[in-house]
């Protein structure tokens, strides 16, 4: 694997080289695993040079995926670990309890799952009664939501998706059909307000334009703060109760 010095670290990458890439792409995994694919031929030093010329971006996500493994909020579902629920670290209680399906609560800054005494699948009980619980919620928070500010902006929406979609937040069609990701109730409200506003102006506009823009900040003004949070933070939401 070759490596390279930037700003006095040494970073090891892998090259991918496609017959049908014509431009260069460098991709940070999760794992901090940096991958170069670029089209078939492409000399070393120009990679080289290509990395050199992106090092504040690499280096800001290196250093921002370490801090990510680091912070112990939404990485572990034991006695005690801290989840994110509409913006705020839960405390995880596990009890256990002589009912056979197990149950979740919230009572302030306790989340508690009740668990049958004697259930042998211990670890997949307390998975699956956390993800139906959030899953749940988030169905019942994010239709809430959509109906207050479809009344808001002026635009309905027609039918409401609760998904895990790996790689998006959420989407639109123009027939009125929207689709959210569940991990976004781990958020805080005003960044779910963002996503429902941000998708119910796709209704009306389906792409990134300037006018797309425009109509999202006539009701929320400060929008790019919370696609600043959204980006910075999307990693720490969906690292937990995922499907593998």
């Amino acid at each position: 694997m070759p490596n390279i010095t930037l700003n006095n670290t040494n970073i090891n990458y892998q090259i991918k080289y496609s017959i049908r890439r014509k431009t260069i792409q460098i991709k940070i995994e999760p794992t901090g695993i940096i991958i170069v694919t670029v089209p078939a031929g492409l000399s070393q030093k120009r990679i080289e040079n290509l990395l050199k010329d992106k090092t504040a971006w690499i280096i800001t996500r290196l250093d921002h995926i370490t801090k990510l493994a680091n912070c112990p909020i939404n990485s572990s579902l034991t006695p005690g670990a801290k989840l994110l629920y509409l913006g705020e670290a839960r405390i995880l209680n596990i009890a256990t309890t002589d009912a056979k399906r197990p149950r979740v609560t919230l009572d302030g800054p306790l989340l508690t799952v009740h668990i049958c005494a004697s259930d042998q699948n211990h670890y997949d009980s307390l998975f699956q009664a956390l993800r139906q619980w959030y899953i749940r919620t988030a169905t019942e928070y994010l239709i809430l939501r959509t109906a207050y500010w479809s009344k808001q902006i002026g635009i309905c929406s027609q039918h409401i998706s609760i998904r895990e979609q790996k790689t998006r937040w959420g989407s639109a069609s123009p027939s009125g059909n929207i689709n959210y990701n569940w991990h976004i109730i781990m958020a805080p409200s005003k960044i779910i307000d963002y996503l429902i506003v941000h998708e119910l102006c796709h209704i009306k506009i389906p792409n990134h334009s300037t006018d797309f823009w425009k109509l999202v900040a006539q009701s929320l003004p400060d929008y790019n703060e919370c696609r600043s949070w959204l980006k910075q933070n999307g990693q720490l939401l969906t690292r937990i109760l995922s499907r593998s």
